[in-house]
């Protein structure tokens, strides 16, 4: 029983020490920053060495609302569990305000420390029991001084500074601007005059202060702005680092134009050393919290504070000149700068620089950062390409319409060649827009970039377009011509094709990437931008680089959508080139198919490969002018030049022999040959049993001029023989082909051997003497296939359209077996025949 009575009253005990409170609380911001970390220092060391119990509670670096959370904390917690006295080192005004709180709730005597209550804080001078810290109106009076000294060193007369401070919330900020203005306005009676221009007000830390003082660089007039002041040096060491980026205030010998002077001695010694700062006043963190300690010791020892209870640390002026040998002597003791300061004394290392580039601090980011722009070797190179083309491109031109009437050219229709032409010059084009960028020495202007960046895409994806259905619709015509090439039974139908039509063939191509283009262009439009490329340790920007580019996220879906239509048209376009691979004399289809297989090769290779190196402005420049010079130079190359360079050769009037062409190829299908010799017979009463010849897949094997003769029996019963041309029907009315005819282009007219016995029929015949043809009955024997000689049509007979197979050439019948053209498809070829 007495073993669990002494459990319990150590359990007490132990109770009661762990929740009694220490003799003091102390809240200050926390160890992250030099200054602060010097207040800690002192306030451990001073209770260790006074055997005081204290507790430090910190608000992270300077955080407002992590400050509001523990001062509201500490008024929540009841007076049983108050300390003896608050070490409180208010951040910004509702500090202020809950710190008031905290004494008229639980009374607790409250020593400030580092803010010294300004002219609007009453209550504070009233209810606090002290203050421990610097002296923020005599630190500014002297930094105000010391940038009179500086002016007058450097004989300016009349010098614009700027003021950079803390938050305006924050205690020391009004004290402080108000005392550097008196100090300089003090001055102005003597031969300087100072204008402080702007008064800002920041937020804790270094970068606020590069970026303000960068923003004040690019709207001040260069040589405008002669001083910055500081109210501490780490605020100082922002404003240098934007002064060391900004190019506008670097000397030859590579020093700042613009006064700097701080306080607080938490910067960077370096500059001190280097004069790059003028000076500052000396402040020791360290003595702030000795200061704050011993004044709560003495009253916890007394029960009071013996005057004075505002206790100062000292805030002598420091400079370039001065820093070595000077000395601080406070409470019988003597101190360097370097004891009491809290600056770093190895070499600067940059505090500060841009975060991000499209925070509208600077005009050009590329002037502050390091930017990547097309070197000078591989520009000339992309322009040298460029104009290749241009060059190739011009000369096609001129030659095509030189040689405008020689048959290769007019076989495979100038107007297409042209459009071939110009379509590459304009795609050409875009390696001129994808060549500028914003080097400094280029002069391009912003605006004048965001026109290039909206032109580039209309002028690669329309020129490449252009091209590309030029040679869709080279390709379409013929296949319109010659049918379905898997059924040569189909083949060589009547179609009718003009350049109208594949005029509009090619605009409807063109006109999906109008829609894409100007979707995107009203949408989010390509401007330039600058995109950063790399980051350093500390996440500043190392490098960047200029680009072309959008800022809404799904804005890559219209170049994806116009990439997945180029290469569908692409893949379309050597559809038609294999399927019309057998006739590519007319159709040229071998070249364009490489020309357009060249095209799908480059558009599937660059476009993963630009994804990949998008970062390295080198590598993506050369990519994209290759792509642009190698698609247009092998269009040009494979569809173009050979037919000029026919001409060169006095060849352009040597075009393919069409016909041995077609018999060819549908003797390879069926492995047979035209007989010469043809019986007829099965013939009905009105007409030739053309579905008989219709079926029957052989056709001429060359070009020939033949004469038709039909054998009959006369009316004596010998038989007889005179020229044939058209069957008819009882009524004399022509049955076969004509040129109006609307029915029978797809029917041969040749009749085909038969082993039936022969009968009448009724034939359209041309009389011996020349009469005019008309139909009469015959008992048809045979039908004889003369040939006086296999020689190519003339010249003469190949330039005028002839949409009747067979017609009268003299006594003889011309005829061209199982292949008919259209009018006009015959006259975009070039193939018309002449009766």
């Amino acid at each position: 029983m007495l073993f669990l009575f002494v459990l319990l009253y150590c359990y007490c005990c132990c109770t009661t020490i762990v929740l009694a409170r220490p003799d003091i609380v102390a809240v200050l911001p926390d160890r992250s920053t030099a200054y602060p970390n010097g207040v800690h220092n002192g306030l451990l060391l001073t209770a260790r060495r006074l055997d005081i119990s204290m507790e430090i509670i910190d608000v992270g670096n300077f955080d407002p609302r992590i400050s509001a959370m523990v001062l509201s904390e500490l008024i929540q917690l009841p007076t049983s569990q108050q300390p003896k006295v608050y070490l409180i080192w208010p951040i910004d005004y509702p500090s202020r305000l809950l710190l008031q709180l905290l004494y008229e709730t639980h009374q607790v005597p409250i020593i400030q420390m580092n803010q010294l209550p300004g002219d609007d804080s009453q209550w504070e001078w009233d209810h606090l029991l002290a203050y421990a810290g610097p002296d923020d109106a005599l630190r500014a009076s002297n930094a105000g001084k010391m940038m009179i000294q500086a002016m007058a060193e450097r004989g300016i007369q009349q010098a614009n500074i700027v003021a950079l401070g803390y938050p305006e919330t924050y205690g020391g900020y009004h004290l402080s601007i108000t005392a550097f203005e008196n100090a300089i306005l003090d001055n102005n009676n003597n031969r300087t005059e100072i204008t402080l221009l702007q008064k800002l007000p920041l937020d804790w830390g270094t970068q606020p202060a590069y970026e303000a003082v960068l923003y004040l660089l690019d709207t001040i007039p260069t040589g405008q702005l002669h001083g910055i002041y500081a109210m501490d040096d780490s605020i100082l060491m922002g404003a240098y680092q934007a002064i060391q980026d900004h190019p506008s205030t670097r000397t030859s010998n590579n020093k700042t134009t613009i006064t700097l002077v701080g306080t607080v001695c938490n910067g960077a010694r370096e500059l001190l050393e280097t004069k790059e700062q003028y000076g500052t006043t000396v402040q020791s963190p360290y003595l702030e919290g000795n200061l704050a300690v011993h004044a709560a010791a003495e009253y916890l020892k007394y029960g009071m504070l013996q005057e004075p209870t505002i206790r100062l640390t000292p805030n002598p002026i420091v400079t370039a000149d001065t820093w070595q040998d000077m000395f601080v002597d406070f409470q019988g003791q003597s101190y360097t700068a370097d004891d009491l300061c809290t600056w770093s004394i190895g070499p600067y290392e940059r505090v500060a620089g841009l975060e991000q580039v499209d925070d509208g601090i600077v005009q050009d980011v590329c002037s502050i950062v390091k930017c990547s722009y097309i070197p000078s070797a591989l520009l000339y190179t992309g322009l040298a390409l460029c104009g290749i083309n241009y060059l190739i491109a011009a000369a096609s031109a001129v030659c095509l319409y030189i040689y405008r009437n020689k048959a290769v050219i007019r076989l495979a229709q100038s107007f297409f060649l042209m459009l071939v032409v110009f379509g590459s010059m304009v795609d050409n084009t875009s390696i001129i827009l994808m060549s500028r960028d914003n080097h400094p020495d280029s002069g391009n202007s912003i605006q004048s970039l965001d026109a290039s960046c909206l032109a580039f895409p209309w002028v690669l994806a329309l020129g490449h377009m252009m091209t590309t259905a030029t040679l869709v619709a080279k390709i379409y015509r013929v296949k319109k011509l010659i049918g379905n090439t898997a059924n040569p039974q189909q083949n060589f139908r009547k179609a009718t094709v003009s350049v109208e039509s594949v005029a509009l063939f090619i605009v409807a191509f063109l006109s999906v990437d109008v829609v894409l283009l100007t979707a995107w262009s009203i949408v989010d439009p390509l401007k330039w931008q600058i995109e950063v490329k790399n980051y350093d340790e500390e996440g500043y920007i190392a490098e960047a680089r200029g680009a072309c580019d959008t800022s809404k996220q799904y804005s890559f879906l219209f170049p994806l959508f116009i990439a997945l239509f180029h290469l569908a048209t692409l893949i379309y376009a050597n559809w038609l080139a294999y399927d019309t691979s057998a006739y590519h004399k007319i159709s040229d289809s071998k070249n364009v198919a490489i020309a357009l297989f060249n095209s799908i090769q480059l558009l599937v290779i660059v476009t993963p490969l630009l994804i990949v190196v998008e970062s390295s402005v080198s590598t993506s420049y050369f990519i994209r002018v290759c792509f642009v010079f190698l698609n247009n130079f092998g269009v040009l190359m494979l569809v173009v030049v050979p037919k000029i360079w026919k001409c060169l050769q006095g060849k352009g009037d040597d075009i393919p022999d069409l016909h041995s062409m077609i018999q060819a190829n549908n003797n390879k299908r069926t492995g047979e040959t035209r007989n010469r010799r043809i019986r007829v017979s099965g013939l009905d009463d009105s007409q030739l049993d053309l579905e008989q010849y219709k079926q029957r897949e052989g056709a001429v094997s060359e070009q020939v001029q033949r004469s038709y003769e039909i054998v009959f029996r006369d009316e004596d019963e010998h038989p007889k023989s005179e020229p044939f041309s058209m069957p008819c029907d009882a009524d004399s009315v022509e049955t076969g082909p004509t040129p109006f005819s609307t029915e029978s282009y797809e029917t041969a007219i040749t009749p085909v051997a038969s082993e039936e016995t022969t009968k009448a029929t009724n034939l359209k015949i041309i009389n011996e003497d020349n009469d005019d043809a008309k139909c009469e009955s015959r008992e048809i024997i045979e039908v004889k296939d003369k040939v006086e000689e296999e020689k190519p049509l003339e010249a003469d007979q190949k330039t005028d359209t002839a949409t009747n197979p067979v017609f009268v050439q003299e006594d003889k019948v011309q005829c061209h077996d199982n292949f008919f053209l259209g009018e006009e498809l015959a006259a975009m070829l070039g193939l018309g025949m002449q009766q």
